[in-house]
C-alpha cells in the first residue's frame, strides 16, 4: 500500500460513482512484521494495518464496508461501497 493511504482513499472516493464499490485485497501486519513473509511477498514497506484498522480507515474515509474476510492475520479481502453524499 502506498505511504499516503489517506490520499489514496480520497482519490478512490473521487473516481467512484455514488454507490460504487471498491473490491480490495490488502496484506495485513501478520505479513509485514514477519521477516520470512516479507521476503516471499517482496514487501517494501508502507501501511501496516490490522483488518479492523483497515476497515476503520475506509469507513472514516467515506466507505461503508459491505463485506470483509480475514485470512488469519495475513490478508483482508473485502468490498466497500461509497457512502451517499461523499
Amino acid at each position: 500500500m502506498t505511504e499516503d493511504w489517506k490520499k489514496t482513499i480520497r482519490e478512490l472516493l473521487r473516481v467512484l460513482k455514488h454507490g460504487g464499490e471498491l473490491f480490495f485485497v490488502e496484506m495485513l501486519d501478520g505479513i509485514t512484521k514477519n521477516p520470512f513473509l516479507v521476503k516471499i511477498f517482496h514487501y517494501t514497506g508502507g501501511g501496516e494495518f490490522s483488518a479492523k484498522e483497515l476497515a476503520d480507515y475506509l469507513s472514516d474515509g467515506g466507505f461503508k464496508i459491505t463485506g470483509l474476510k480475514k485470512i488469519g492475520n495475513l490478508f483482508a479481502l473485502g468490498v466497500a461501497r461509497k457512502k451517499e453524499g461523499k
